[in-house]
């Protein structure tokens, strides 16, 4: 028999290899936690330093803008010295063409090309180059935008909305009233429908389309992105053609052919005359061209390699002094497009995007 001694020896050992187990579990456990942390902190110290950096980026950007000339090419990096100005011809000079500046160093462009500034990437998007929502647009848009619901996965499909039902439901959402027109639809009609009740006033942001009866059928298969770089609260149809994106031209064009014969003239390089694009709507003496960024810009913020983007509507008031002559007025999250993401990045040569609180360095 095994003495009493012996068990106890053999209790005491047995208790000491699983007190040894728990001790190297708990020290992997916390090793583990500590590594999660450590990644969790660093993850949270790379976004502290992205929104400073916006933040910075930002601010500069507003700078340029608010101090800058507006050209078709964009806003003229500030100038160390007193610019040059010239304009191309004589008739340039009578017809109120846009001057050139000879010894600019360099344009912020508004023509969502991407920048890159050290691990952000930002893209400006003019405001004058998206289609504004707060007035009755020509009914061939409407319709064109419901055409979108006729695609679907590459097949075409019965088309479930009408431009004038589109046109309709949008006055409905925005007046004050509850007069339902013809087409339209009011609080009743999205109670039925089990939808949230329409604003009663103008759009707060472009994604808020997708609350709208009919508009939500037509744009189902168009992300926020697509939204956001087509179509803003505020303004009417006169759209900048060096600014605006290739969608937004084909919601006004009818005529592909001219749509596409324009688009390789803006390839070519910046359209400097209003009167050198053969560009209009089907029914439209082409009054609604300009060259010229106004109103401000849609700022797209991401880190590289990151599926998220920050967009910010940063807008401009003419004739208004100090601080209140700029306002944000939304910031939304929205998923980055691979396109946006893919697209090559260029740096900004100049001074004042050398700084440390650009660069990264301290």
């Amino acid at each position: 028999m095994m003495s009493a001694g012996k068990k106890q020896n053999g209790f005491i050992l047995v208790a000491v290899l699983w007190l040894l187990v728990i001790m190297v579990l708990s020290a992997t456990a916390f090793s583990v936690w500590v590594e999660r942390l450590r990644t969790q902190v660093m993850r949270d110290n790379q976004k502290a330093e992205a929104n400073l950096q916006t933040a910075n980026v930002l601010a500069v950007f507003v700078y340029t803008y608010a101090t800058g000339m507006k050209l078709p090419e964009g806003v003229p990096l500030p100038l160390e010295g007193k610019p040059e100005i010239k304009y191309l011809n004589d008739d340039d000079a009578m017809s109120g063409a846009p001057p050139i500046i000879v010894n600019a160093e360099g344009y912020l462009s508004l023509n969502r090309d991407v920048y890159e500034i050290g691990d952000t990437r930002i893209m400006l998007h003019d405001r004058k180059g998206l289609i504004g929502l707060s007035r009755t647009l020509d009914q061939t848009i409407y319709d064109r935008i419901a055409a979108l619901s006729m695609i679907s996965s590459g097949a075409p499909i019965l088309q479930s909305v009408t431009g004038s039902h589109l046109a309709a439901t949008l006055a409905d959402f925005r007046d004050a009233d509850s007069i339902r027109q013809a087409q339209g639809a009011e609080s009743l009609d999205y109670t039925r429908a089990n939808k949230a009740l329409p604003n009663n006033a103008p759009l707060v942001t472009p994604l808020q389309l997708r609350q709208v009866m009919g508009w939500d059928e037509a744009l189902k298969d168009r992300d926020d992105a697509w939204l956001l770089q087509t179509f803003k609260e505020s303004g009417g149809r006169d759209i900048n053609v060096n600014t605006a994106a290739s969608g937004v031209l084909g919601l006004l064009v009818g005529n592909q052919e001219n749509l596409e014969k324009f688009l390789k003239t803006r390839a070519a390089g910046t359209i400097r005359s209003a009167y050198q694009p053969a560009f209009s709507t089907d029914n439209d003496d082409g009054s609604f061209i300009t060259i010229l960024p106004a109103e401000g810009f849609r700022m797209w913020c991401w880190v590289k390699g990151d599926t998220i983007a920050w967009v910010y509507d940063v807008q401009f008031l003419p004739n208004v002094p100090g601080s209140g002559a700029w306002f944000i007025n939304w910031s939304l999250r929205v998923n980055l497009p691979d396109e946006l993401a893919q697209r090559k990045a260029q740096t900004i040569n100049h001074s004042l995007f050398k700084l440390p609180a650009f660069t990264g360095q301290r």
